[in-house]
């Protein structure tokens, strides 16, 4: 199963995280009572979340931030998801559930682009020849980026 909501308890105060998914197990709807916000992800017809949108409660009406995302066709064969780096959902603490999968199926496909008002990010991966990731590139603007290099055991896949 998935996570549909959790509770946060810190020192002076708490936070609230609700979650819904759609009927493939993707997380579609994320609500964070820290800082009001609401994410939404839509998905195209591949499987693949391609929207991303994040709606401020106690802002002005309609404010709103979008990113868009683009995919290779390299299949999502391990599972991988970085809420934050791959769909721009700020999810901060929870990110380690997005890991252990209780946060709902990831995109079928490896990202190759997403992209903002603010920002350009760009994904260079190297597959081995099952076409499991073994590094990824992930590029800011252009200039800064991160290397993550993976090393997957010799499992029945």
């Amino acid at each position: 199963g998935y996570i549909r909501n959790v509770i946060q308890q810190f020192s002076n105060e708490s936070a609230t995280w609700e979650y819904d998914y759609n009927d493939k197990g993707q997380l579609i709807k994320m609500n964070r009572s820290e800082g009001y916000e609401i994410w939404e992800l839509k998905y195209d017809e591949n499987g693949d979340a391609v929207d991303s949108k994040v709606f401020y409660e106690d802002a002005s009406e309609g404010e709103e931030e979008v990113d868009t995302i683009i995919y290779s066709s390299l299949e999502n064969k391990s599972n991988l998801v970085f809420h934050e780096m791959m769909y721009g959902i700020d999810i901060d603490e929870m990110e380690d559930f997005g890991w252990m999968g209780l946060l709902g199926r990831p995109s079928k496909h490896l990202p190759v682009t997403r992209t903002n008002e603010y920002c350009i990010f760009d994904y260079k991966w190297e597959v081995d020849e099952d076409g499991y990731p073994i590094k990824l590139k992930y590029i800011e603007d252009g200039t800064n980026y991160s290397e993550y290099t993976f090393t997957w055991l010799n499992v029945s896949r």
